[in-house]
């Protein structure tokens, strides 16, 4: 039997299943501490997929809940340390991936999250080749450590060469047409 309880200070909603662990620290937590709650229901019928259901919305109400306290979309170290969160590994585990998770809870958008991937690799562009005093070559890009990988650019630009343009740079060439030069050399002779 499952009992389902909201936090009347919290608004977070829990699915307790009677005779559990959780259960016997949530009575003890509500007579010890004097935690306001109010039994919704009480039911044999929750099924598996219903729990579920109610747990990724606690989960994503829970995210909201801490972004609306710490003022900004938390990081996942953020969530990590607050007490009160669930743990990363499990919010992957069930979301496939945080920022999965923050889309759901409406704090994300598939696009944003794409263009400031972009803004970041143009970003990182700009600042490798203020290092190098040169556009960097894919090699470059490559080798950095502290740059997305090629194929990333590739994926979000269609090509690196585009990525590169997009932080307002030319793009090295590739492969040299010597014959170009060897034309151009005859004609000053």
């Amino acid at each position: 039997m499952n009992l389902l309880v909201r936090d009347k200070e919290s608004g977070k909603t829990y699915v307790i299943e009677i005779g559990s662990e959780g259960y016997d620290m949530f009575l003890a937590q509500k007579t010890d501490l004097g935690v306001s709650t109010e039994t919704i229901d009480e039911t044999e019928e929750y099924s598996e997929v219903e729990m579920d259901a109610v747990v990724r919305k606690n989960i994503l109400e829970d995210i909201r809940y801490f972004a609306d306290e710490v003022g900004h979309i938390p990081s996942e170290s953020e969530i990590e340390a607050e007490e009160s969160m669930v743990s990363i590994e499990t919010i992957k585990e069930i979301f496939g991936s945080y920022d999965n998770a923050l889309i759901k809870a409406g704090l994300k958008t598939i696009k944003t999250t794409r263009e400031a991937k972009k803004e970041a690799i143009v970003l990182q562009i700009q600042k490798l080749a203020k290092e190098l005093g040169h556009t960097p070559d894919a090699f470059e890009m490559g080798s950095s450590n502290n740059t997305e990988s090629v194929a990333t650019c590739r994926e979000l630009f269609g090509s690196y060469e585009k990525a590169v343009r997009a932080a307002g740079l030319e793009p090295k060439e590739l492969w040299h047409d010597y014959s170009k030069d060897r034309k151009k050399n005859s004609k000053i002779v």
